[in-house]
C-alpha cells in the first residue's frame, strides 16, 4: 500500500515538467493550469539553436558511448581476466569518475585545455564529448565486468587450446557471451550522458553554438520574451525524458 504514494511522490517532478510544457498560464492558487496550450513546443522549430542542440546532444552521446564501449570493455576484461600488478588500483581508477562531481571535471578541463587546439574558443565539442565518456565510463565497466564474471573461463581456455590466439578468443568467444551486458551498460551510459548537466553548463557556455540540450534548457529557463521561461524550458525537459525512457525501455527488453 505504501508503494503507491511513494511512487507518486517520486514521479511528482516528472509530472510537473510535463504539465508545465502544456501550460500557457497558471495562477498561484490553482491546482492545474488555467490555460492549456501546445504553443510551447513551437520552440523546437522556431529557435534554431535549440533544434541544433538536440542534434549535438545525440552526436555527443553516441560518440561518447562508442568510446566508452571500447575502453570500458577493455578495462573490464583486464580487471576480470588478467593477473597483473596494480589490478585493484586500476579497478578503483576506472570507478573513480562516479565519485568526482561533474563541475570538478569540467573546471579541470577548462583550466587545463582552454584556448588550445583541443579546446579552441567557441569550440567545446571535443571536451564535452570526452567529459561524457569519462563521467559515464564506470557504468559500462561494471556491466561488462559482471558479464565476464558470469562467463566460464574454461570456454576461453578451450578456444585457445584449439589454436585460437587471445584476440580471436576475445572477439569470437568472449564478446558474444558478454555482448548483452556490454549493450545494457552502454545504453545506460548513453542515458546519463545526454542528461549530463554540470559539464554541459560549464563547457557549453564557451561555445553556445555547440552547446547540448541541458545548457539550452537553463538558458531558456532564465530568458525572457516569446521563447523564454519555465514553460518553454519544460518542453526540452519532456523531450529529454522521452529520449531517456525510450533507451531505458530498450535496455529493459534486453
Amino acid at each position: 500500500i505504501l508503494l503507491v504514494p511513494l511512487l507518486f511522490f517520486a514521479l511528482i517532478p516528472q509530472i510537473s515538467v510535463i504539465i508545465l510544457s502544456f501550460t500557457e498560464s497558471w495562477s498561484t492558487n490553482a491546482i492545474l493550469p488555467d490555460v492549456w496550450t501546445l504553443d510551447n513546443y513551437s520552440i523546437l522549430w522556431a529557435y534554431p539553436d535549440v533544434t541544433q542542440s538536440i542534434q549535438y546532444t545525440l552526436i555527443y552521446g553516441l560518440i561518447a558511448t562508442a568510446i566508452i564501449v571500447v575502453l570500458g570493455t577493455s578495462a573490464a576484461y583486464i580487471i576480470a581476466r588478467r593477473d597483473i600488478p596494480g589490478k585493484t588500483l586500476l579497478d578503483l581508477l576506472v570507478t573513480s569518475p562516479i565519485a568526482l562531481p561533474g563541475i570538478v571535471i569540467a573546471t579541470g578541463y577548462f583550466l587545463m585545455y582552454y584556448n588550445t587546439w583541443i579546446f579552441p574558443p567557441e569550440g567545446p565539442w571535443f571536451l564535452i564529448t570526452m567529459s561524457y565518456a569519462v563521467r559515464k565510463f564506470p557504468f559500462t565497466v561494471r556491466a561488462a565486468y559482471a558479464g565476464l564474471q558470469s562467463t566460464p573461463v574454461v570456454l576461453e581456455e578451450a578456444s585457445q587450446n584449439l589454436g585460437a590466439d587471445k584476440n580471436q578468443t576475445f572477439m569470437k568467444i568472449t564478446m558474444p557471451l558478454i555482448g548483452v551486458s556490454v549493450l545494457a551498460g552502454s545504453l545506460l551510459s548513453f542515458v546519463y550522458s545526454v542528461s549530463e548537466v554540470s559539464t554541459s553548463l560549464i563547457l557549453g557556455s564557451v561555445g553556445r553554438q555547440q552547446a547540448p540540450m541541458t545548457f539550452w534548457t537553463r538558458e531558456i529557463l532564465e530568458a525572457t520574451g516569446d521563447y523564454g521561461g519555465p514553460y518553454n524550458a519544460a518542453t526540452l525537459g519532456v523531450l529529454m525524458m522521452a529520449m531517456q525512457m525510450t533507451v531505458i525501455t530498450i535496455t529493459n527488453k534486453i
